[in-house]
């Protein structure tokens, strides 16, 4: 685990995750990674592309924002695995607060904007799949 600190320009190795902020230290079990990985690394420009299109609105639903920048970008930048964000983008309803603020962090927009995002996309599964299901029950 890391060490993050708001006032050094990179995070250090250390056994357990410490949070400083006005001077109080606490020792917490995990942090979000993005907070350690965005201080220690460059971020992709690809994110303030993402950030644009949500502000013009030519971002609607969540897996819209792979279509500008690659899950294996966004899982690294998470310390995440591909495998778990494809998983979860199939299963929204799987999806952690916590990862939802660290992407907003990544994108640079409010957490409520990744959320709308993936309620939006949520309802309109949820949406389709009752479709589906009346369908179904009048054709069978």
């Amino acid at each position: 685990m890391r060490c993050y600190d708001e006032s050094s320009p990179c995070a250090k190795e250390s056994d357990e995750v410490k949070v400083i902020s006005d001077g109080v230290t606490m020792a917490v079990k995990k942090v979000l990674p993005t907070f350690v990985h965005l201080t220690c690394m460059n971020k992709d420009n690809r994110y303030d592309i993402i950030k644009t299109m949500i502000e013009v609105g030519r971002i609607t639903e969540f897996s819209q924002l792979f279509n500008y920048i690659p899950k294996s970008v966004i899982a690294a930048d998470l310390n995440s695995s591909h495998r778990r964000l494809t998983r979860l983008t199939e299963q929204l309803d799987k999806l952690e607060m916590g990862e939802l603020y660290a992407i907003s962090k990544l994108v640079g927009v409010k957490m409520e904007e990744i959320y709308k995002l993936t309620e939006r996309q949520l309802l309109a599964r949820k949406a389709e799949t009752g479709k589906k299901r009346k369908n179904q029950s009048v054709n069978g």
